[in-house]
């Protein structure tokens, strides 16, 4: 927490270098046309945001903070191999979440099988050593 101001300086100087340059969104190669600068402004902003908001309102802005993990993926719009390989990444998760959600449906069966199987065959299964005909229902395992 005492390093985001630092960082965020350095945030905003590099966003502000590269908004003087190429411009902010008007022409064809301005700022605001690449993804990966538009992914930097959103980072960049966001910890204004989180950085200047006052306690006293009533956003909670706990989302708006879990964006500085986008920081890392700062070092990819710099590196051309690297957004080749982050964008290979990307185009393999389509078919990943096919297999995924297959393996999602199997696990759903699977546990409504469980479900039918051992529904009651647990009920009333903690009993006292000394009393077997007594519940005892502090040493149940939650």
């Amino acid at each position: 927490e005492k390093t985001e101001p630092y960082f965020l300086f350095i945030f905003c100087v590099e966003a502000s270098l590269k908004i003087l340059a190429l411009g902010f969104c008007l022409h064809p190669h301005s700022y605001l046309r690449n993804i990966w600068n538009i992914m930097d402004f959103v980072v960049v902003v966001t910890g204004f945001i989180t950085l200047f908001a006052q306690d006293d309102i009533e956003v909670d802005l706990r989302t708006l903070r879990a964006i500085r993990v986008l920081r890392p993926l700062k070092l990819v719009s710099g590196i051309p191999s690297l957004q080749v390989v982050l964008k290979s990444i990307i185009k393999a998760m389509a078919p990943l979440l096919q297999i995924g959600l297959l393996v999602l449906f199997a696990i759903v069966i699977f546990a409504i099988i469980g479900l039918e199987f051992y529904s009651g065959v647990l009920h009333k299964s903690c009993y006292s050593l000394e009393d077997l005909g007594n519940i005892n229902m502090t040493k149940m395992v939650m």
